[in-house]
């Protein structure tokens, strides 16, 4: 037996869970850089740190009671992991709920309106005290946290926007780069009458051999400026 400052523990115990703290260290590493990054899911991957503090706070409660079993500083450990997980849960609560005061003193988030967070977009489903509830376009309902949303930038839309979308295809040759083609494709759509400013237009440039295709999104304020819009594009791009 070890006995150091009144603590007692067996050698045997100290070593395996310094052991399995290893083992977990690694399989916490290896699931992050070979299963998570390779998921679609992008909730999967935002909690994925999350379910990592909560598995060790389960490895250390449970390492507590196998070293400092039959110890008087066993029921100390446990009240002090205790408070420590209480203020830790208590921190991310009281933090998402000033950044959502912050944000709705500041700004309205209404349910119905399309929000843009980084590279998510949807629409606002319902507005709640520690996060948004965004609806994607697939369907999925996602909760944001508002601290994330402070520290992010956003932008938002009325849901007349989202009616008022326009989608066409162009076919480009290559001799242009997709660079200078993104680039004048986007100014042709701002500058159009009726475009609305709401929202940033959406190209998606695919290479097929010696032609680009363009699969473009625009926002007007009336589907009576769809045809302007798409003409003034198809004049930018009509030399090439």
């Amino acid at each position: 037996m070890i006995e150091y400052l009144e603590f007692e523990f067996s050698e045997f115990s100290l070593i395996g869970v310094t052991i399995l703290a290893v083992i977990l260290a690694i399989l916490l590493k290896t699931v992050k850089h070979v299963v998570i990054k390779k998921l679609k899911r992008k909730a999967i991957k935002e909690y994925y740190p999350l379910l990592e503090v909560a598995l060790w706070f389960i490895f250390i409660f449970w390492s507590i009671n196998v070293v400092l079993k039959d110890s008087f500083y066993h029921m100390i450990a446990i009240i002090s992991l205790a408070i420590i997980v209480a203020a830790s849960a208590g921190w991310f609560i009281v933090r998402d709920l000033f950044a959502g005061i912050v944000l709705r003193f500041s700004d309205h988030f209404i349910a119905g309106q399309f929000i843009q967070i980084g590279q998510q977009s949807g629409q606002i489903n319902q507005v709640g005290l520690l996060s948004l509830s965004v609806q994607q376009e697939n369907g999925a309902v996602v909760k944001i946290p508002w601290s994330r949303i402070n520290g992010s930038i956003y932008s938002k839309t009325d849901s007349s926007d989202k009616i008022n979308r326009l989608e066409f295809p162009l076919e480009v040759s290559n001799s242009i780069s997709s660079e200078i083609l993104y680039s004048r494709i986007r100014q042709a759509i701002l500058l159009s009458t009726g475009c609305s400013l709401n929202r940033e237009p959406q190209l998606q440039i695919i290479n097929n051999g010696d032609k680009q295709r363009v699969n473009i999104t625009a926002y007007a304020l009336s589907p009576d400026y769809f045809t302007h819009i798409e003409s003034n594009v198809k004049n930018a791009i009509k030399e090439f």
